[in-house]
């Protein structure tokens, strides 16, 4: 398990980085039940070679997930938080 992680780390940030984004960003949008979430990381053990984002999308189009991000959203929220300093 150690090595896995020790070789994997980069997926895993990936992951967060991921989550992390669509959880501060409004445009953005992420749906993975908690089961689904459990399902993601069995993948992710099984199938270590395969990236991180990759088992995501398959996982999504398989249970019906969904994950956007819309840039011009991001542009102009990063407008907002310039004139608002």
């Amino acid at each position: 398990m150690k090595s896995h992680l020790k070789n994997n780390y980069l997926n895993y940030i990936l992951v967060i980085i991921s989550v992390a984004a669509s959880s501060l960003l409004k445009e953005s949008v992420l749906k993975l039940s908690f089961q689904g979430m459990w399902v993601w990381f069995v993948l992710l053990l099984i199938f270590p070679i395969i990236l991180a984002h990759v088992v995501v999308y398959c996982y999504m189009l398989i249970m019906g997930g969904s994950y956007t991000v819309s840039s011009e959203g991001i542009v102009n929220r990063l407008r907002k938080l310039k004139r608002s300093k």
